[in-house]
């Protein structure tokens, strides 16, 4: 794909595809939350962090932690609840 400005006056990007999206939700998490309890997405979420830090635990007790300004593809959506 070729470079181009996504905006006037601006440096060159490598911008990707348009994607069709179905659905866009945005969450906030309060202050002093800190576990959402184990649960199996019912959907294959991209989450994307804006700031602060959050921990996932997978099914196979792999954690991942993402903080402000990444995203994960929640996949697991299959799983068998930890512990169980």
């Amino acid at each position: 794909m070729p470079m181009s400005p996504l905006v006037p006056n601006a440096a060159p990007f490598e911008p990707s595809p348009h994607y069709p999206a179905s659905q866009l939700i945005f969450v906030r998490i309060p202050p002093g939350v800190r576990e959402a309890g184990f649960h199996i997405p019912p959907r294959r979420p991209l989450a994307i962090w804006l700031g602060g830090e959050v921990e996932f635990q997978m099914s196979d007790s792999e954690v991942k932690q993402v903080s402000g300004g990444n995203a994960v593809l929640v996949e697991d959506t299959h799983g068998i609840p930890y512990g169980h």
